[in-house]
């Protein structure tokens, strides 16, 4: 027995519905998650970076069309600056693909852009502030 009329309108919709969540949400954000995962090693193995310099990604976004990928890090150690070390990853996207190309199996692999991210130094400023006023209060 066929589907009344009045209801394939109805199924059409949550079944797009359905392919628009798989197709523009989760896959970027499990790509994503993956990319988090990989990353560091791929920044350990593919760098020159001195080893009293740790870089700690903090995030990565994938566009919706899976085409960019941006990948945010932190750095821990002084012996390097956060643009420094943001200029020698991103003179290095190209090897960083190269490497995504062979560990995932896609159409189309992303760009990679890397961004240094300010927010724990912003954070440890902020905490220095607040304890220097509560410092002042209790005086």
């Amino acid at each position: 027995m066929a589907a009344p009329s009045s209801l394939i309108p109805e199924l059409n919709t949550m079944s797009n519905r359905l392919r628009l969540n798989n197709d523009g949400k989760r896959r970027p954000l499990r790509l994503g998650a993956e990319f988090e995962r990989v990353m560091p090693d791929l920044i350990r193995d593919l760098t020159d970076l001195p080893s009293t310099v740790l870089v700690t990604v903090t995030g990565v976004t994938v566009s919706p069309d899976l085409s960019l990928a941006q990948v945010f890090f932190s750095v821990i150690g002084e012996s390097m600056s956060g643009a420094d070390i943001e200029d020698e990853l991103n003179r290095l996207r190209g090897k960083f693909r190269t490497e995504i190309a062979q560990r995932f199996v896609m159409r189309q692999h992303p760009e990679i852009k890397f961004h240094y991210d300010e927010t724990p130094e912003r954070a440890a400023r902020i905490e220095a502030l607040l304890r220097e006023a509560r410092g002042e209060s209790e005086a």
